[in-house]
């Protein structure tokens, strides 16, 4: 009887833990330049042959099982994690949801008569939890890092992404740390103290913030203080906007920082939807 009932419990246990994946696709990373492959739960920012970002890369085969028209219709709630399949967080315990994702498509007649389109909108990426499109990436990048052990994350941020990585951090109840050129948008740099985020201004470039940033990961152990770069697998979630249910003819996005992520969740869209026929 004992051991009927520890077995009911552990399949109890089994099926919870079921329920609280999230259905992620992860296969691996791979150096966004140097195109070594990585293992998938590896807690590393940036690929240690170059420096460069890490690109998360799923089994597309089995995210089409679950990514279809019919599937996707019926998700209504939490805009950027509808594409969970897509995304690296593995459980649901580490999704950090503060609404990202929910900004409407607003229509530009206007401005798209003067430019001779008959069907223009423009994606209100400010109406993110902090103001910018950056929040879709943090969601990501501070959940996942969590999720692999971080306990403090550094970042090196001219602007919105300092900002980003403060609240999501402290909704995840871990440390972070923005460091900023002292000639930073003084809006930005009270974004990041307000959330209590601990900032730190050098005079200098961004460039120069990003050194001092890898040079405070490398004076401690990875597992306790986290540099990291996978904002992208977030910001690559508005590369698909509007696909679900209006595919548009044409994107256009203006140069500057999300462009690489854009064009990469166009890209990963589109062989979702030629393999799916």
């Amino acid at each position: 009887m004992e051991g009927g009932r520890g077995h009911s419990a552990r399949i109890r246990s089994t099926l919870r833990l079921k329920r609280a994946e999230t259905g992620s696709t992860l296969s691996h990373l791979e150096g966004g330049l140097s195109g070594r492959r990585y293992e998938a739960d590896a807690l590393m920012g940036l690929d240690p042959i170059d420096q460069r970002p890490l690109l998360a890369r799923y089994d597309l085969a089995r995210a089409r099982q679950t990514i279809g028209c019919e599937q996707m219709a019926t998700r209504r709630s939490g805009r950027l994690w509808r594409w969970a399949e897509l995304l690296p967080v593995r459980s649901q315990a580490f999704i950090i949801y503060l609404g990202e994702g929910e900004t409407p498509l607003q229509p530009a007649r206007h401005l798209g008569s003067w430019l001779g389109l008959t069907n223009m909108s423009v994606k209100r990426e400010s109406l993110n939890p902090t103001g910018s499109f950056k929040a879709r990436g943090m969601a990501v990048a501070v959940g996942r890092a969590v999720e692999l052990g971080a306990k403090h994350l550094v970042a090196a941020s001219a602007g919105n992404a300092g900002g980003a990585l403060a609240a999501y951090s402290a909704a995840a109840g871990v440390r972070a740390t923005v460091i900023m050129p002292a000639d930073a948008p003084a809006q930005n740099q009270v974004e990041v103290l307000a959330t209590g985020a601990g900032l730190l201004l050098l005079e200098g470039l961004i460039s120069d913030s990003a050194r001092l940033a890898t040079a405070r990961c490398d004076r401690v152990s990875h597992r306790r203080r986290h540099r990291h770069r996978r904002d992208v697998e977030g910001v690559r979630g508005a590369g698909g906007v509007g696909h679900d249910r209006h595919p548009p003819s044409a994107h256009v996005l203006g140069p500057g920082g999300g462009l690489c992520p854009h064009r990469a969740g166009l890209q990963r869209r589109r062989s979702l939807r030629e393999t799916m026929g």
